[in-house]
């Protein structure tokens, strides 16, 4: 759906950061989840090696602020999710393109 929304918004656009951001995040989930539990433990266990060796690349607390923000300004989005997530796939009936439409007249005030 990236290529989609991209096509349409533009690559700097808010939807397609964030979800360029939650692809990455989870591409490869078992090595995610074994890097994760690893670097807790060195938490506990070293806190100065861990702020030394692996500095924050990304604030999560930004991209949480940057998904109640696209929440706020496309509301019709959380309901579609809601009932379309694993049901259709986003190329099916053009539902990718409609929804990239669908942002683009937010963005203009278009009243919907």
């Amino acid at each position: 759906m990236s290529d989609i929304l991209e096509n349409i918004l533009g690559k700097d656009h808010d939807i397609v950061i964030a979800s360029d951001i939650c692809r990455e995040a989870t591409k490869n989930q078992d090595d995610i989840t074994t890097l994760y539990n690893l670097l807790q433990f060195l938490k506990t266990e070293s806190k100065e090696w861990v702020k030394k060796n692996f500095p924050d690349s990304y604030n999560w607390k930004e991209y949480d602020y940057l998904c109640k923000d696209i929440q706020d300004r496309y509301p019709l989005l959380v309901n579609i999710s809601n009932e379309v997530y694993a049901w259709q796939d986003m190329k099916q009936n053009n539902f990718g393109r409609n929804i990239a439409k669908y942002i683009s007249m937010c963005d203009e005030g278009v009243k919907v």
